[in-house]
């Protein structure tokens, strides 16, 4: 259990980092697709940090169904 709290924190401070990232640079610079990349791959980095999110709040709060759910 200890392992797998080590890797979880690694993994959704990563997510988080990859997310927050990813729009940031959208934001500063756009994509090379225009505005339906920016929306799409936007979404993809609001849809990553979210479900780091969900995933660590279940995993504190023991719902483990809901946890493995929102990691998967």
């Amino acid at each position: 259990p200890a392992l797998h709290r080590a890797i979880g924190r690694v993994y959704v401070l990563a997510a988080l980092a990859a997310g927050i990232g990813a729009l940031a640079f959208i934001a500063a610079k756009g994509t090379i697709g225009g505005v339906v990349m920016d929306l799409g791959f936007g979404l993809y980095g609001a849809l990553t940090v979210l479900a780091a999110v969900q995933t660590l709040r279940h995993a504190r709060a023991r719902r483990l169904e809901a946890h493995r759910a929102w990691a998967i």
